[in-house]
């Protein structure tokens, strides 16, 4: 399942107040997806309001096994 994390706030640019949002998807069990439900959760996202994707972290830990496949395949979309 995947879990949305938000960070809001507001900055001072030209003394006028600047509201700003950023949202964090975390996607475990990411490397046993299929391509189809790659892009499934991906429209998922995008259906979104305001959630642009600006770019993509993936963390692996040390030891662990990494499908390139389905890391190429969310590349991809």
């Amino acid at each position: 399942m995947m879990s949305r994390y938000v960070l809001r706030g507001k900055i001072e640019i030209d003394s006028e107040a600047i509201s700003y949002q950023y949202n964090f998807w975390d996607t475990p069990g990411f490397e046993s997806w299929t391509k189809d439900k790659i892009r499934k959760r991906l429209e998922g996202i995008l259906k979104e309001p305001k959630s642009d994707i600006l770019c993509m972290i993936y963390c692996a830990s040390p030891g662990s096994y990494a499908n390139l496949q389905q890391l190429r395949w969310l590349l991809d979309e």
